[in-house]
């Protein structure tokens, strides 16, 4: 690694106390890695356009209200969760748990789906992802 520094780029990522204990644990990693860069946690705002630009970007979009279910669940968790809150990590997660609540919902609904409901994510998504979510926390 020493004799390729040029060429070479070792990213190292976690949350600050575990990354400031890990280059403790041995005398050498301090001077082997001399810039920190430390990221400021999404807002909740920001998470709220990370969500409508992950569910764009596989062409789904919030109904008004699973938006709205959606800025209380993201705020409450943010909250609850503290410093073990993973930011667009979470978000991420989440859009895809309510991408497979909706399919799970159209699927068991037994009605012949327009382009318009196979694109939305409803209350219920957010509600299904909630609850598995949870689930993860016992």
């Amino acid at each position: 690694m020493e004799d390729a520094r040029a060429r070479f780029v070792l990213i190292l990522a976690g949350y600050p106390e575990e990354m400031k204990r890990f280059l403790t644990m041995n005398t050498g990693l301090p001077s082997r890695f001399p810039l920190k860069l430390t990221f400021p946690d999404f807002t909740v705002e920001q998470l709220l356009q990370i969500s409508r630009e992950m569910a764009a970007s596989q062409d789904y979009e919030f109904t008004p209200g699973a938006f709205h279910q959606l800025h209380k669940f993201i705020e409450r968790a943010k909250q609850d969760k503290g410093r073990a809150f993973s930011n667009a990590r979470y978000v991420r997660n989440l859009i895809e748990q309510m991408i497979r609540a909706q399919a799970e919902r159209l699927v068991f609904s037994g009605v012949t789906c327009d382009i318009q409901a196979l694109r939305q994510l409803t209350e219920a998504d957010v509600t299904a992802a909630e609850k598995y979510e949870k689930g993860w926390d016992l």
